[in-house]
């Protein structure tokens, strides 16, 4: 166990606008199917006010069954909650080279995304696990299975850090990123 992996929480996170298009509602519907006590979803991100009191009213209480908004934080921020997270999941029915997959990368953590833009490319490798956009189901069994799995968890995220520091080392904020766990590891 590296130190940081054992200080993790039992989190599911996503950032990026709280809307449709990023496939949130499916995100959400996976999380409540799974219906975990010791689990939470942590939505980081500007909101759709629309979008947001449609999901409210069709689940009423987001906030008691362990689903969080946590609206817009800044970089850092965001980096701290990633580095905290378990697992990241980028439902989006369209991206072009999220960095925010990077940032999950490099924060060492089990990450499920949709076959859109660059993100296949990101997580060749068995560095994360690919499903189909509105798939609400693979979405779900891929949350669930990780959710369920340690080691699974452990070893896609290790796959990810290492792929994000071999391919994507030239991106600044991995770089620092990578520069704070390594001193972390060497400690």
């Amino acid at each position: 166990e590296t130190v940081e992996f054992s200080a993790k929480k039992n989190t599911i996170s996503f950032v990026g606008w709280v809307k449709k298009e990023k496939g949130v509602e499916e995100l959400i519907q996976a999380f409540l199917k799974i219906n975990p006590s010791d689990w939470e979803l942590k939505l980081i991100g500007p909101i759709d006010q629309v979008f947001f009191n449609k999901i409210e009213e069709k689940h009423h209480f987001l906030e008691n069954k362990n689903i969080h908004f946590l609206e817009n934080l800044n970089n850092s921020a965001v980096l701290q909650e990633l580095a905290q997270s378990k697992i990241f999941a980028l439902p989006s029915y369209t991206e072009g080279f999220p960095n925010v997959v990077l940032e999950a990368m490099a924060t060492k953590n089990a990450i499920v995304a949709t076959k859109v833009g660059a993100i296949p490319e990101m997580l060749e490798n068995k560095a994360g696990i690919l499903v189909d956009v509105t798939d609400e189901k693979s979405l779900y069994e891929a949350l669930k299975t990780l959710s369920e799995n340690d080691s699974l968890q452990h070893l896609l995220s290790e796959n990810a850090f290492r792929r994000c520091a071999e391919v994507y080392s030239i991106e600044t904020v991995v770089n620092q990123y990578l520069g704070i766990w390594i001193s972390l590891e060497s400690k």
